[in-house]
């Protein structure tokens, strides 16, 4: 079991963890992936630093914890990772990581990977692979204030070490032993650790489930734990020449470490969905299953404002028979279901949309126009400028519950035609949220007083105040980028040929291409750039490896010092979400590598990796 350090930093070096592998292993500091597997991490006492055991990279699962010492290491590895983790770098101004290395491997391709990460799901760090003499130091450590591809990972809160092995199909030599770990700092504070890796949920890999939806269709896709998105028919736009339009729709599941506002409790992970940076033509509804005993009364969904960096509260719908709490969305963002006694006591309510005389209306939206929390309710201000659903109508007044935490809320509602011409809207009455028996919320097209509206109401999504977006390209290779301040970031995408796509060389010789640029004369927060190459039955993309850059182009007359953003990779369905910041000062010379992806051929069976 690891040696924990919780003591006050200094200018000399303290340990943060040190792990010689004598006691129990795995302890609930390291988690081995992927579970269940017939290789992964083991302890073993083939080789050792000092004492009598160390790490071994194939020495464990259901096969390698059988191997004989000295036996060699399987074939096909794509990648067995032992991941340490979170603990604080909270005041540090240096850390590090050190090992004790043997390895031996015959092939460049055959490597063993010494990592970090400030998520717990995206690593980056050094490689190395071949035959040390013996024992030895490795050499050069891991500067976690500089870790290749990521940057600092000082003064962040929650920080992950990893060591990962990869074997080729040819793999010889006996492989990678690792012992004598240390993590260690200096600087001021008080080092703390999490004895827990929310990375990974009960031992199993993060979940995520993609699929392609048209204009012309509705479709569905769930994860294993029952996690889904359903799209309408009509709700991907066409393209900007009037075609039928397609997106990859996908669900990732992912550790966001900002915490949840006070008497908020996540019930799962959060999720992240794509594509995001548009708005869709027709609501799309997100459900996560609620758990077996779990009060639904007091179960909400909760999304993550990007730009204030804080959840907030969704409006919400739960479904009794399938034991589901669900959003409506024009625009997608990070949600996570959460349970709170503020739901059952203290907001549900419900819509009544009513026509009036002479309207022939089929739906509207609705969305959040200002609200005024009550004292000491949490959080203590509240905005919803990436949520809206839809609401059917009816002369009978159709009633749809919803829940959110109490006080005085105003509301939009959207009608009218598709397009922002057609679109008219008008704001509600104040109605009050304070107390266990829900209130209403009546809403009449034409409404009998107040003003009338034309185009959309600015609270139904970003960009572009809920107009709905032309299509982006996908295929069998997309990358999207999106971040939300206002400054221009450009996407690179250097394909495996060595030519680069990005705005000034926006198409390649093999049919990749730049379809969206997100520029300072025609900023939108939120929208994103992409870059993608067909679907592999109108020639695909090519085979090999790929490298993603992003590039901080211009200030677009805004100054912050660092601006975080997301990028998308979906190759043959498979989607890998890397989120990061960029730093000011950052030039079209200076490009930030984001991911280096592989596309294996079709007929070779292997998963593409990124990393």
């Amino acid at each position: 079991m690891p040696e924990l350090a919780e003591a006050a930093l200094s200018s000399t070096w303290t340990n943060v963890m040190s792990e010689g592998f004598e006691g129990d292993f795995p302890a609930s500091e390291w988690l081995r992936v992927p579970v269940p597997a017939a290789y992964v991490w083991g302890k073993r006492d083939c080789e050792a630093h000092s004492g009598s055991y160390s790490a071994m990279a194939h020495g464990g699962g259901a096969t390698g914890s059988a191997a004989i010492c000295g036996t060699e290491y399987p074939p096909d590895i794509a990648r067995d990772w032992l991941i340490y983790g979170p603990f604080s770098l909270q005041g540090a101004t240096a850390a590090e990581l050190t090992f004790w290395l043997k390895l031996n491997t015959t092939s460049e391709n055959d490597y063993l990977s010494y990592l970090a990460s400030t998520d717990g799901e995206t690593f980056y760090g050094m490689t190395v692979y071949g035959t040390t003499n013996g024992w030895e130091s490795v050499d050069p450590v891991l500067d976690l204030g500089s870790i290749p591809g990521l940057g600092s990972a000082l003064g962040k809160d929650n920080v992950w070490i990893a060591f990962a092995f990869t074997s080729d199909g040819s793999g010889s030599g006996q492989g990678a032993f690792v012992d004598d770990v240390v993590v260690r700092a200096k600087g001021t504070g008080t080092l703390s650790h999490t004895a827990y890796l929310p990375a990974l949920m009960g031992g199993r890999p993060l979940e995520q489930a993609s699929r392609v939806v048209n204009t012309n269709q509705s479709g569905t896709l769930t994860t294993t734990s029952g996690v889904s998105v359903t799209v309408p028919a009509g709700a991907v736009s066409p393209t900007v020449d009037g075609q039928v339009g397609a997106m990859t729709f996908s669900v990732d599941e992912y550790v966001n470490t900002a915490p949840l506002p006070a008497g908020f409790t996540g019930l799962s992970n959060a999720y992240t969905f794509g594509p995001s940076g548009f708005n869709f033509s027709a609501p799309v509804k997100v459900s996560f299953p609620v758990p077996a005993g779990k009060d639904l009364r007091t179960v909400g969904v909760m999304l993550y404002d990007e730009a204030s960096r804080t959840w907030k509260p969704a409006p919400s719908t739960t479904d009794a028979q399938k034991r589901t709490v669900s959003v409506e969305t024009q625009h997608f963002t990070v949600f996570r279901p959460v349970e709170s006694e503020s739901f059952r006591t203290q907001g549900r309510f419900y819509w009544s949309t009513q026509l009036g005389t002479g309207s022939n209306i089929a739906g509207t939206w609705i969305c959040v126009a200002t609200a005024a929390l009550e004292s000491g309710a949490s959080p203590a201000t509240v905005a919803w400028p990436q949520w809206s659903r839809s609401v059917p109508w009816s002369t009978d007044a159709t009633w749809v519950e919803n829940s959110l935490p109490k006080g005085t809320y105003t509301f939009y509602y959207r009608w009218g035609g598709a397009s922002s011409a057609d679109a008219r809207y008008a704001v509600s009455a104040p109605v009050t949220l304070n107390s266990s028996t829900p209130s209403t919320v009546t809403l009449v097209v034409p409404p009998t007083s107040g003003a009338v509206l034309n185009g959309y109401p600015p609270c139904l999504g970003v960009p572009n105040n809920g107009q709905p977006d032309y299509s982006a390209g996908t295929g069998e290779v997309q990358v999207t980028l999106n971040w939300t301040d206002g400054v221009d970031l450009d996407l690179h995408v250097v394909e495996p040929s060595g030519e680069e796509i990005y705005y000034q060389h926006d198409r390649s010789g093999t049919n990749g291409q730049l379809d969206l640029d997100n520029k300072c004369e025609n900023f939108v927060s939120g929208r994103p750039e992409n870059i993608y190459w067909p679907p592999a039955g109108s020639g695909g993309a090519p085979t090999g490896t790929y490298l993603i850059k992003v590039v901080w182009y211009d200030d677009c007359s805004e100054s912050p010092a660092e601006v975080p953003f997301s990028v998308r990779v979906i190759i043959r369905g498979r989607v890998y979400t890397f989120r990061k910041t960029i730093s000011t000062g950052s030039n079209p010379d200076s490009a930030m590598t984001v991911a280096t992806c592989t596309k294996p051929s079709a007929s070779s069976g292997d998963t593409p990796i990124c990393w």
